[in-house]
């Protein structure tokens, strides 16, 4: 609670704020527990109001801060929709099973790939994707590293550093194509914070130049996508999307958690797709294969 409340006030109450779903959660099975306590006269009914209470007061604030109704499933999500298939995934710089990441990529045939964490040990492996992809850039930089590759003709990229963090951002210039209106696409991997207050701050001004190129191109198709590591429910967040007039393209779609990978819904959500209002929202979901990475790949499709 204390975490999504002061969360900008020290990296530690940031770290914090990213378990606001689970502390939901929980506290509705201990909620359900104390009033199951009372009605079936166990034990546990002893001062159960005050329990109950103690439970709810965060129990309303998660709820508002969370707004679990935002995951149900209520706008269309056509996988096979025609448009720009987007793919980002942060395959993790010790990933060694390089042949099947390559395998992997090119089954999801996507139109746009941003490979985030990549070294110099690791492009040549991948390079065997550019048969697929005519046009791409590499910036092998280990943890800070990042690849895009597209099939859209006279893609073109320019390279920048959001933030003065020195981990360099793609903006991707897609031309109109037969899939979709043109657009702007920014792949992007945030510094990721720890206990030390410096990590917070990098990615804090990441986010903060993130929301100012976007919000250069108000009125314009574009999109960010990337590992932003952070939730939907820290302040950072809200105040991206709304300095950068973005709208997050989970809602009502799902969950989507993307980190750690093996965790599935009990994961968190610090893979995006962000998108402008002119850039419309087909499918997004999370790929359910990961291989050897600690991050799911997330996909969109947008027209």
């Amino acid at each position: 609670m204390f975490g999504s409340m002061f969360s900008s006030w020290h990296a530690v109450f940031d770290l914090f704020c990213h378990t606001s779903w689970h502390c939901l959660f929980g506290l509705t099975a201990i909620g359900t527990v104390i009033v199951l306590g009372k009605v079936l006269n166990t034990s546990m009914a002893g001062r159960w109001m005050v329990r109950l209470w103690l439970c709810a007061v965060p129990w309303t604030y998660f709820l508002v801060v969370v707004q679990p109704w935002a995951t149900l499933p209520l706008v269309q999500n056509d996988p096979s929709a025609i448009g720009l298939k987007i793919y980002s995934w942060n395959f993790l710089i010790s990933n060694n099973d390089l042949e099947d990441v390559v395998r992997h990529v090119r089954k999801q045939n996507a139109d746009v790939v941003a490979l985030l964490e990549i070294g110099e040990h690791q492009v040549d492996a991948l390079k065997g994707l550019t048969e697929d992809y005519a046009f791409h850039v590499w910036i092998p930089d280990g943890a800070a590293g990042v690849a895009v590759l597209s099939k859209v003709q006279n893609t073109s990229f320019e390279i920048l550093d959001l933030g003065g963090a020195g981990m360099p951002a793609v903006e991707v210039n897609l031309p109109a194509n037969d899939r979709s209106k043109a657009m702007q696409l920014l792949a992007v991997h945030t510094r990721s914070p720890r206990v030390h207050p410096l990590r917070t701050k990098q990615r804090d001004r990441q986010l903060a130049a993130i929301g100012e190129w976007a919000a250069a191109k108000v009125g314009t198709s574009y999109a960010v996508v990337g590992d932003l590591n952070i939730t939907p429910w820290s302040r950072p967040f809200h105040q991206l999307l709304r300095s950068g007039n973005l709208r997050d393209s989970r809602w009502h779609r799902g969950y989507y958690g993307s980190w750690p990978a093996p965790l599935r819904f009990f994961g968190i959500p610090i893979d995006h797709f962000l998108a402008s209002n002119q850039c419309e929202v087909l499918y997004r979901d999370v790929d359910p294969y990961f291989g050897l990475s600690d991050h799911r790949p997330i996909v969109a499709i947008v027209k």
